[in-house]
């Protein structure tokens, strides 16, 4: 999407806050977030990156009802090394012309998830408009597990009449990780949001689960994660958390089970 200056780029981002009743600066920050994924689905790593996480659930659930400042990937059929990536976002990125309104470059690389076994990295791109200096963090993790594999899954512009083709976590995995996440932490889960982004899935998406495939998910997450043991005592995990100052924030269908 092209503007004529940086002054009707803000206009725009500004009418499409006040449309969906969301910050101007989660608008513009998803719109930096769609022209990075716009270079992705260009180049020849576009199967290599696969989706998940805040943007990912945004998506599924709507910019008003779901937000986020940063991309979450798994990487896939490549080395997870500094090096391998700064070669890979080079190539990326060396190809903008014509593409996107900001000039994207790499600005850093930081070691995240030290402690597990595979590791991860956190890129931070710095987007350049005229007079406008926005950035872009991209974590980009290795070695999860998805059930029973990634989709190609099309992403709707939401700010023209584009479709991005990009690979992305199926929804099954995706509350999977999210189901992990709550009961294995129980009540000293902290972020509501979890529960939140459970209990929107499943009311919003529940048509279009498969039962099967999210009970298999669901097990091959926990047993990733080392946390079978949890999963074998998920009623007790639940009534921690009804039981805890978060209870509130629960999804409401886990009260029938």
């Amino acid at each position: 999407m092209k503007f004529k200056n940086a002054t009707s780029f803000k206009n725009r981002i500004k009418k499409i806050a006040q449309e969906k009743n969301v910050p101007a600066q989660q608008v513009q920050q998803n719109f930096l977030i769609e022209e990075v994924l716009k270079l992705l689905s260009k180049s020849r790593y576009k199967n290599a990156f696969i989706i998940k996480g805040g943007y990912l659930i945004g998506h599924l659930l709507g910019l008003d009802k779901r937000t986020t400042m940063d991309l979450d990937t798994t990487l896939k059929g490549k080395e997870l090394s500094e090096e391998s990536l700064l070669k890979i976002f080079s190539e990326i990125l060396k190809e903008q012309q014509n593409l996107v309104t900001f000039t994207y470059k790499v600005d850093s690389i930081d070691a995240i998830r030290e402690e597990d076994q595979y590791g991860g990295f956190t890129l931070k791109l710095v987007a350049t408009y005229e007079t406008l200096k926005e950035v872009v963090y991209i974590d980009i993790t290795t070695g999860d597990s998805l059930t029973p594999r990634e989709i190609s899954y099309r992403f709707h512009s939401l700010f023209n009449d584009e479709e991005l083709s990009i690979q992305a976590y199926n929804i099954e995995t995706v509350l999977a990780e999210k189901i992990e996440t709550v009961i294995s932490r129980a009540e000293a889960s902290t972020r509501p949001r979890d529960r939140y982004d459970i209990f929107n899935l499943y009311q919003l998406r529940k048509n279009e689960l498969n039962m099967e495939i999210l009970e298999k998910a669901i097990q091959n997450t926990f047993k990733d994660r080392n946390s079978e043991e949890a999963l074998l005592n998920w009623r007790d995990s639940i009534k921690k958390l009804k039981e805890s100052e978060y209870h509130d924030m629960y999804p409401l269908y886990w009260t029938n089970q």
